[in-house]
């Protein structure tokens, strides 16, 4: 069971939509168990910010990257933020 992962998502989303809200920014959150890459994708919006959790290298290749494959793909301008920032 992954509701209390999911709660912490949800309010660690809350908390950076209400910072953005307080300049002047919207965002909209959107929780989904698929393939990221795809819901990433297929999400009708302005621009993508996506997390990359800095698998470069033999590790990259293997797993392969969301924020890599979206960036290729994506019809929007995608931001990546690496992680710790």
């Amino acid at each position: 069971d992954d509701t209390g992962a999911r709660n912490l998502l949800e309010e660690e989303a809350k908390r950076v939509a209400q910072a953005a809200a307080n300049r002047g920014v919207s965002l909209a959150r959107h929780f989904e168990n698929n393939d990221p890459r795809n819901a990433l994708l297929s999400t009708s919006c302005d621009m993508i910010v996506v997390g990359a959790r800095g698998h470069g290298g033999v590790m990259g290749l293997l797993l392969g990257s969301v924020a890599d494959y979206v960036s290729r793909h994506a019809k929007v301008p995608v931001v990546i933020v690496p992680a710790g920032e």
